[in-house]
């Protein structure tokens, strides 16, 4: 009869056991999943805090009036005999600012748009970095400009960067 207890003892326990193990086992599993995906969440939370003071300042500037002195002239394309001073175009506002024009690649295949088309242009600037503002001033107020499509900046030694602007300009035949 002990004999009999003993085993039905060791037979529960053993169930109890394993029934234990079966159910604790998926759930340290989930509980490690949830771990995981919370840790996400807070990193993720921290990187929208950090960018919220920014985000803040972006929406005060959008809302802002226009600075003294960038306003544009009338918008007027450029006449396709202009073409030719397309180099002038570029290399005069980036020697008043001080910066030297490297380079100006006018893309010869222009979209058609209203009449009018748009060429793309990449023009390279190297220069001290104060007459970087002033010459994107200048730029921003040509009056065939269309869009400013992408700026990059690079430096090349400490005091020098250079400064590629890739924009649309507007051409009418």
């Amino acid at each position: 009869m002990n004999r009999l207890y003993t085993r039905i003892i060791l037979a529960l326990g053993a169930s109890l056991v394993i029934a234990s193990v079966a159910f604790l086992v998926p759930l340290c599993l989930r509980l490690r999943q949830v771990e995981s995906e919370i840790k996400d969440y807070q990193a993720t939370l921290r990187d929208q805090e950090m960018i919220r003071p920014l985000q803040a300042e972006l929406a005060r500037i959008a809302v802002q009036q226009l600075p003294e002195g960038l306003e544009t002239k009338t918008r007027a394309p450029l006449r396709s005999r202009e073409l030719g001073s397309l180099p002038e175009l570029f290399r005069e506002p980036a020697r008043r600012a001080g910066l030297t024009l490297d380079q100006i690649s006018p893309d010869v295949q222009a979209l058609p748009l209203d009449g009018y088309r748009q060429m793309a242009v990449t023009v390279t600037v190297s220069g001290p970095c104060s007459g970087f503002h002033h010459y994107l001033l200048s730029l921003c107020r040509l009056p065939c400009l269309a869009e400013l499509r992408r700026v990059t900046i690079r430096r090349t030694t400490p005091d020098h960067v250079q400064m590629v602007v890739s924009a649309m300009l507007s051409v009418q035949n």
